[in-house]
């Protein structure tokens, strides 16, 4: 049976949808960067000069991983991951949230998980560098955080996460997968469900 054009892209985009996402096509760990595959594509975070990858609140027990880069144009993507659970060396699960995140704390359920990048696609009018939209985790089976190494004598912090990133309307935009690896900052932060 002969198969149609269409068909035949379709086919050739699923095989380069899934070779474009393993593992070893990861940016080289950093440390005091997150390095990840968003679509298929290297994304690496702007360093810090004191190299913190994540916050850490041991009072509260809130987790934020997160970095932020800018492209030579001004344009800004940031990822984050946050949690409140007892910091461990394990693996964690990201809070199910079949409608979205949006609106609520679920922090307590588990990671979520967020991704900025420019609203290209909002009218030319608001357009911009610093315009962004946000997509966030709804806890799919594959999502996950793992902690691979914890040092708080040392502040240090490294692992690997996964997720995909939805829209407010329910559609997947990205598929995300990467590591962090550096310094981990103790600061207030505070969990909104007790």
């Amino acid at each position: 049976m002969r198969r149609t054009s269409a068909s035949n892209l379709l086919l050739c985009t699923a095989m380069v949808a899934c070779a474009s996402t393993s593992p070893s096509d990861l940016p080289p760990e950093q440390f005091g960067a997150i390095v990840a595959l968003v679509r298929g594509r290297p994304w690496i975070s702007d360093p810090s000069s004191d190299s913190v990858v994540a916050t850490y609140d041991p009072s509260s027990q809130r987790l934020i991983i997160g970095g932020s880069r800018t492209d030579r144009y001004g344009y800004h993507t940031g990822l984050a991951l946050d949690i409140c659970a007892a910091l461990e060396q394990r693996t964690y699960a990201f809070a199910s949230t079949p409608n979205g995140p949006f609106g609520f704390d679920a922090m307590k359920l588990g990671v979520l998980g967020q991704w900025w990048e420019p609203a290209e696609t909002l009218p030319e009018r608001v357009t911009g560098p610093y315009v962004s939209l946000a997509f966030s985790s709804r806890g799919g089976p594959d999502d996950e955080l793992v902690i691979e190494q914890i040092d708080l004598l040392a502040n240090q912090i490294r692992g690997s996460f996964r997720f995909q990133a939805f829209s407010p309307t329910g559609q997947v935009v990205a598929s995300i997968s990467g590591r962090f690896s550096g310094r981990l900052a103790q600061r207030s932060a505070r969990c909104s469900i007790p």
